[in-house]
């Protein structure tokens, strides 16, 4: 009897979570990601130190090799330092290229996505 019990006891837990979680996906989808969260203006400027060059990071798109451009910027709402995509060069190897030769700012539509660090099992220490 004693674990007939227990497990009418979990299946009604199990029921009860189940619920929930279904009202809240119901909550969630009925929400737009544009009204929550509308794109701002970012205004970013770039460090245009005269040695540094763009940082490129190696990818596919179509199958094909393609170099995504990065570069060091500095928010000019906030100060905060970010990492900006300048663009991309297709093929096998890539083009070095300076900071100092793209433009000094760069105005984006968007918004920024913060990512904190989570270490060990479910973010905790």
């Amino acid at each position: 009897p004693l674990l007939t019990v227990l497990s009418v006891i979990s299946f009604v837990t199990l029921m009860l979570l189940g619920n929930w979680q279904y009202a809240r996906y119901g909550e969630k989808i009925g929400i737009d990601p544009a009204e929550q969260n509308p794109p701002q203006t970012l205004v970013i400027r770039l460090q245009q130190d005269q040695d540094v060059m763009v940082q490129q990071v190696y990818g596919k798109s179509d199958s094909k090799p393609i170099w995504r451009r990065y570069a060091l910027g500095t928010l000019d709402a906030s100060g905060e330092d970010v990492l900006v995509m300048v663009g991309a060069t297709v093929g096998a190897n890539p083009i070095p290229q300076s900071v100092s030769k793209l433009s000094e700012m760069i105005t984006i539509e968007g918004n920024l996505l913060d990512r904190t660090a989570t270490k060990g099992l479910f973010g905790v220490e």
